[in-house]
C-alpha cells in the first residue's frame, strides 16, 4: 500500500520476529554492539569526522562533517550531539519527511515494509524533476541495539538504494545513534554516493540538512524549508 506522506501523517512501524544474535558475539559484533539485526551495521568501522566540543561546552549542538572519495563512489562523515534523549531522537528519525532530500526531491510517496523482519521498516519512492525526471526508491530500516524499543541506548538506521539506474548507481546511508552523558544523544551518520552531476559536496549538504530536520523535529518546532534545487 502506498501512503502519500503529506495525506498521512503517520507511519506504523513495523515488528518482526525476535531476531537471532550470532553464536559468537564477540566475533561477529561492531564496536557500537552485537549484529543481532543483519544488514543494519554501519557503513564503515570508523567515522572520521570530529566530535565538536570544548571544555567549556563539551556536548554543543554542531556538527562535524569530513568529505572524501573512493574508486567507485564519494562519502561524507559527519559526527555530533543533539540534547535529547535517544529515545526521542530516534522518532524524530522514524519521520520520513525528516529523511527525504527536500533541497532534490519533488515529489515522494512512503510504502510499508513488512518483508524486512526489523522493528522500523519503510520504502520511499522519489521523483526528481531536472533536466530529466529521474524516479528512485530508497529501503529505510531501524532498529535499537542496545536497550529496548521505547526506552534505546543505541540505534543502528540504514536507508539503501533500491532501483539503481545509469544515473544513480549509489546511494547508502548510515546513521547510528548512542546515548551520552545524560540526556544526550551522540548522533553519526555517513552517506555514499555515486551519481551524475553530484559527489561528495552533495553527501555533506544532505547530512547537514538531516541533523537540521532532526534537530527540529525533536524540538517540535517547524522542518525547515528549502527551494528546490536544479542542475539546470
Amino acid at each position: 500500500m502506498l501512503l502519500r506522506w503529506h495525506e498521512k501523517r503517520g507511519l506504523r512501524t513495523v515488528f518482526g520476529i525476535v531476531p537471532l544474535l550470532c553464536l559468537a558475539v564477540a566475533g561477529c559484533g561492531w564496536h557500537g554492539g552485537p549484529l543481532i539485526w543483519p544488514g543494519l551495521e554501519p557503513l564503515e568501522e570508523t567515522n572520521q569526522a570530529r566530535l565538536p566540543g570544548t571544555p567549556d561546552d563539551p556536548y554543543p549542538e554542531r556538527l562535524n562533517v569530513v568529505t572524501g572519495e573512493q574508486s567507485d563512489y564519494e562519502w561524507a562523515h559527519a559526527r555530533g550531539w543533539i540534547r535529547a534523549p535517544v529515545g526521542e531522537v530516534w522518532r524524530a528519525l522514524q519521520d520520513p519527511e525528516v529523511l527525504v532530500d527536500r533541497r532534490r526531491v519533488d515529489e515522494w510517496e512512503v510504502e510499508e515494509d513488512d518483508e524486512h523482519q526489523v522493528p522500523v521498516s519503510f520504502m520511499m519512492h522519489h521523483t526528481v524533476r531536472d533536466v530529466i525526471t529521474l524516479r528512485f526508491s530508497q529501503l529505510w530500516r531501524q532498529a535499537h541495539v542496545l536497550g529496548d524499543f521505547e526506552s534505546p541506548e543505541t540505534v543502528w538506521i540504514r536507508g539503501d538504494l533500491h532501483t539503481p539506474n545509469i544515473l544513480l548507481s549509489k546511494l547508502r546511508t548510515g546513521v547510528v545513534l548512542e546515548t551520552a552523558a545524560g540526556n544526550i544523544t551522540e548522533i553519526q551518520m555517513i552517506r555514499h554516493l555515486d551519481a551524475f552531476a553530484a559527489g561528495a559536496e552533495d553527501a555533506e549538504q544532505y547530512l547537514r540538512d538531516l541533523y537540521e530536520t532532526t534537530l527540529a523535529r525533536v524540538r517540535g518546532e517547524p522542518l525547515p524549508e528549502w527551494e528546490i534545487e536544479r542542475r539546470q
